[in-house]
């Protein structure tokens, strides 16, 4: 909500264009063109039946029309959104397939979305994605070059993120170890992944803990996946609250060091907190997190756990 709020802000206050970016029907599309040099911001959704966006600098054409723009969806299979150049801030909700090019330019885009391919273009660009429930895939989000953050909530088949050139961080938010492999490439540049053990890591990326076997329990005597490639490896184990998903509980133990290829394996040193906690609770549930280093590339996997 707090985005949308700024989302709706910008919309007020944005000044007009010389020209303005278009909105109509092109065969079974919705399409967006944005104009020349036109820094766009709109949020779009799904309501009754029709695509509704709300933003300044839009002409509606065929197939829409009104104020607050309103167009059908009667015979509309997807909605493609041309950006252009400038800066864009774009919000997009609904149960359209995406397709969306963002252009040069320092970029936001937050959607939801069934099916998704997003190319940000040039510059710092940031997209966070969302599976809608009724997900079909595939969802493809590129962010081109320059340092770009893409961060994908929720998992389904056919799922990569590509950073392109620059020093990029690709995410995929935690959903738990059974979900689908999200494909994260990282490309040229310093770029950091953060990810669960399933997901599998491209070119240009770190090496990161892979072959997790045993998830559910874990000891502080740290025996648990294995490395491609030597690597700088911090493993940490912090305090779980079943339900909360919350990462910032005390840190029970810790651990860096230089690690070889193949089994991780380390001993951990508890924390005077981790000590308090498992006087209370030797079976304390614990997040996993391990971070690895490969050159000036990074990777974390997170997974929950059990001490015991």
């Amino acid at each position: 909500m707090k985005w949308l709020g700024c989302v709706l802000a910008l919309l007020l206050v944005a000044p007009a264009t010389a020209q303005a970016g278009t909105l109509a029907r092109e065969g079974t599309e919705l399409v967006y063109r944005s104009a020349p040099e036109q820094a766009d911001a709109f949020l779009a959704t799904v309501d009754r039946g029709a695509l509704v966006v709300q933003g300044r600098g839009i002409t509606p054409g065929e197939g829409c029309g009104g104020t607050v723009i309103r167009c059908s969806l009667d015979g509309i299979t997807g909605l493609r959104v041309f950006a252009g150049d400038g800066n864009d801030e774009l919000q997009i909700k609904g149960s359209l397939a995406l397709a969306v090019d963002l252009g040069p330019g320092d970029d936001v885009l937050n959607f939801t979305a069934p099916a998704a391919v997003v190319s940000a273009g040039d510059g710092r660009d940031r997209v966070d994605s969302f599976n809608s429930e009724h997900y079909v895939g595939p969802f493809q989000l590129d962010g081109g070059p320059g340092d770009d953050t893409l961060i994908q909530a929720g998992r389904g088949p056919g799922m990569t993120l590509i950073g392109g050139d620059g020093n990029d961080t690709l995410g995929v938010l935690l959903v738990g170890i059974d979900g689908y492999a999200v494909d994260l490439v990282c490309g040229a540049g310093e770029d950091r992944t953060i990810g669960e053990p399933q997901d599998r890591l491209g070119e240009g990326c770190a090496t990161a803990l892979t072959d997790v076997t045993s998830p559910r329990r874990v000891s502080r005597t740290f025996r648990e996946g294995r490395l491609a490639t030597p690597a700088r490896v911090t493993v940490t184990l912090r305090r779980r609250i079943p339900g909360s998903g919350s990462l910032e509980q005390a840190v029970i133990a810790r651990r860096t060091f230089s690690a070889p290829a193949g089994p991780l394996r380390a001993q951990l040193r508890t924390t005077a907190a981790g000590r308090r906690w498992l006087r209370r609770d030797p079976k304390l549930p614990v997040f996993v997190r391990v971070q690895t280093r490969t050159r000036s590339e990074r990777a974390e996997v997170w997974f929950e756990s059990r001490l015991g």
